[in-house]
């Protein structure tokens, strides 16, 4: 049986809604009309509560200086 170890499961996590975010981010979806004017937002949105998650986890638990090493692979990614 494979042991999955949270850190793994957090790198995932945030390159995963990394992709997400980039592949998803020219939909959008209406949120409504306001004085006339059509209201869009896009998908990506969406992601973003996960992807804040997982970053304050990693700072909780890891430490800033390993949190700041999965954003700079997540910029990488990108």
């Amino acid at each position: 049986m494979v042991k999955i170890q949270r850190l793994d499961l957090l790198v995932a996590l945030y390159i995963f809604c990394i992709a997400v975010s980039e592949l998803m981010g020219g939909k959008t979806v209406p949120l409504g009309t306001v004085f006339g004017f059509h209201l869009n937002a896009s998908v990506a949105l969406l992601v973003v509560p996960l992807m804040y998650s997982a970053i304050d986890i990693m700072v909780e638990v890891y430490g800033k200086e390993r949190a700041r090493s999965l954003v700079a692979c997540g910029v990488f990614v990108i």
